[in-house]
């Protein structure tokens, strides 16, 4: 009995060192943890200052005419990144660095850069919250055109996957005085002869007038893996996002495009896909991707869509005999926000999927 006792208790005691070996454990990893915070700065001006005399921030600098910068915590990772935006003649965008905790270092992060025709000019005007802990800037670059002098107004956010900082959302203003920011309503407004709106944003997408505007997600077009596999596409294969131009989407296929149009839009087509734009400048490589053509599929059926999407897909017959002598079958359904305009060559969940038209409704442009 005792030495069962005994045994028992040095059962007890290594049990009880081993849980305070655990307990000691997690004890340090959340000391380090804290080290680690705390060695971050704590302060705006402890976080300018590490900017300022950052290696990144100099070269920058002196590639760059530098316009206007400020912090904004694009990612929503309460560590900010830094974003500078510049003009040089006909030459501006923006820049933003990242705070490489490990290295104790400000790099490269993200960028967007442009071209334009005439001088432009940038500005910055406020941050507003986004989904995630995720801050919006709201900047704008001055565009003198041909037939309008206006301010392009951008509201610049980061990927939906982190990866980089896109142009969410873009419309125009007549004067710099135009724009105004409201962090309490988390809102901005635009005024002018020709517009007074109000922009709200919430989690995804904007409120104007009661009408939901989708801000951009920055990633491809088709990125449900289950769907990508379904359509059985090249199209799935290249990455392309609404946030490209037809020249952004023609580097993403090696292979030779045909060019073509479609009633008004023009395209660059390939053996399963067209990439279009109904926006022409002289240039068709500079128009903004604003439809996407998907055919040739092989055996894809409307009950292999509907399992890949988990949602039903319904096929209503459209008899146009007598005009251009055919029936024609059509589904529409969404997926990831994105609308799917579909032909099958009939009625039945069987039916094979003949072409699917993608059109991106939040495309606002000007030349």
């Amino acid at each position: 009995m005792l030495r069962n006792l005994s045994i028992l208790l040095l059962v007890c005691l290594l049990v009880g060192c081993s849980s305070n070996e655990g307990v000691s454990k997690k004890n340090e990893e959340a000391s380090e943890k804290q080290t680690a915070e705390q060695a971050l700065p704590q302060s705006k001006e402890e976080w300018q200052s590490t900017v300022n005399t950052s290696e990144w921030y100099e070269q920058t600098k002196s590639k760059f005419p530098v316009a206007a910068e400020q912090f904004v915590d694009f990612d929503g990772d309460k560590i900010p990144e830094y974003i500078l935006g510049y003009s040089d003649q006909t030459n501006y965008g923006y820049i933003v660095g990242k705070y490489n905790r490990t290295n104790k270092a400000w790099e490269n992060w993200s960028d967007l850069h442009y071209e334009y025709p005439i001088h432009n000019e940038i500005a910055f005007h406020g941050v507003l919250n986004g989904p995630d802990d995720k801050e919006i800037l709201i900047a704008s670059d001055f565009q003198p055109g041909v037939k309008t002098i206006s301010h392009e107004v951008n509201l610049i956010k980061a990927s939906d996957d982190n990866s980089r900082v896109i142009l969410g959302f873009k419309a125009y203003a007549e004067n710099r005085e135009d724009i105004t920011v409201n962090p309490t309503t988390n809102s901005f407004h635009l005024v002018g002869t020709e517009v007074n709106q109000t922009y709200v944003v919430k989690d995804n997408h904007l409120l104007a007038n009661n009408e939901k505007i989708l801000l951009e997600t920055g990633l491809p077009i088709i990125h449900n893996e289950a769907f990508m596999k379904a359509l059985n596409n090249s199209f799935t294969k290249t990455g392309i996002s609404f946030m490209d131009t037809i020249g952004d989407g023609v580097q993403k296929n090696k292979a030779i495009a045909k060019e073509e149009s479609f009633e008004g839009v023009l395209c660059k087509s390939y053996e399963d896909y067209s990439i279009c734009t109904t926006f022409y400048d002289g240039n068709i490589n500079n128009g903004p991707i604003t439809h996407v053509l998907l055919f040739n599929f092989k055996e894809v059926t409307a009950k292999d869509i509907s399992k890949a999407i988990n949602q039903k897909v319904t096929i209503e017959t459209n008899d146009f005999t007598d005009t251009i002598d055919q029936i024609l079958y059509f589904a529409t359904f969404t997926v990831d926000d994105i609308v799917f305009h579909a032909e099958f060559d009939g009625s039945t969940e069987n039916a094979l999927l003949k072409r699917i038209s993608i059109q991106n409704t939040n495309e606002h442009y000007e030349f």
